[in-house]
């Protein structure tokens, strides 16, 4: 399995401790000035590269493919087809200037027929997304793994879930800007599983024990009476 990670958005982690590291590389048809330099500092092997494609009313699909496939041109002099998928990531852009399903399967034709790289490209998806286009249209849905394997952007879930008409995918972002790649599919340890705080019971005190209350009775007096005097008989 490795394990990669975005460092335009994590610039504080190490490179070394990661088997690759991305970077953006192009936003639209506007090439990122910093990636160069960022490009340049890290080992061959390690070297990734995200595409931000964004429509306008005068910059296409074929506008912004062929500003990618510039820039993966000029770094080919650097060896960049090194064998890691760069990541074609639509969701930088507003919802009006973004990729359709049409738009990104021209796109990854567009790359992969003038390019060739090694490996298929990542398609950084969410769940959600990707069901609702099967929802809408299966068929298109699955044409767009001819051109790209699928980045399943779902943080936040111990594994990632199955996708409709696919199943697990083998790469993975389990943090925003965090990637797993694991052919195996068992993503073992790459997220940690939540901690459990037993819980303990309050100590309940036993009731307290009331005081015994005395009584106290009145005595009794015990009264004799003596009766004195004559008793007569009268005659009827």
């Amino acid at each position: 399995m490795k394990k990669g990670f975005n460092q335009t958005l994590h610039p504080a982690l190490i490179p070394d401790q990661y088997d690759i590291v991305y970077n953006v590389g192009m936003q639209g048809t506007q090439f990122e000035p910093t990636f160069i330099e960022k490009w340049g500092n890290l080992a061959f092997f390690k070297r990734g590269i995200i595409d931000q494609p964004i429509l306008s009313a005068t910059k296409g699909v074929n506008e912004n493919a062929s500003a990618f496939l510039g820039l993966l041109n000029d770094l080919t002099f650097g060896g960049w087809n090194n064998g890691v998928p760069f990541i074609v990531d639509i969701w930088d852009a507003p919802a009006a200037a973004r990729y359709n399903l049409d738009n990104i399967r021209t796109h990854g034709i567009y790359i992969t027929q003038n390019y060739k790289p090694v490996v298929k490209p990542l398609l950084r998806v969410t769940f959600a997304s990707w069901e609702a286009w099967y929802k809408n249209n299966a068929t298109e849905t699955i044409r767009l793994t001819n051109d790209f394997s699928i980045l399943l952007c779902q943080p936040g879930v111990q594994q990632p879930d199955l996708l409709s008409g696919l199943g697990k995918p083998v790469w993975w972002e389990y943090d925003w800007g965090m990637y797993a790649n694991d052919p195996s599919m068992l993503f073992s340890g790459v997220v940690a599983p939540p901690v459990v705080i037993p819980v303990i019971p309050p100590v309940v005190d036993p009731p307290a024990t009331p005081p015994a209350t005395t009584f106290t009775f009145p005595k009794r007096w015990k009264v004799n009476i003596t009766i004195t005097g004559t008793i007569e008989a009268e005659d009827e």
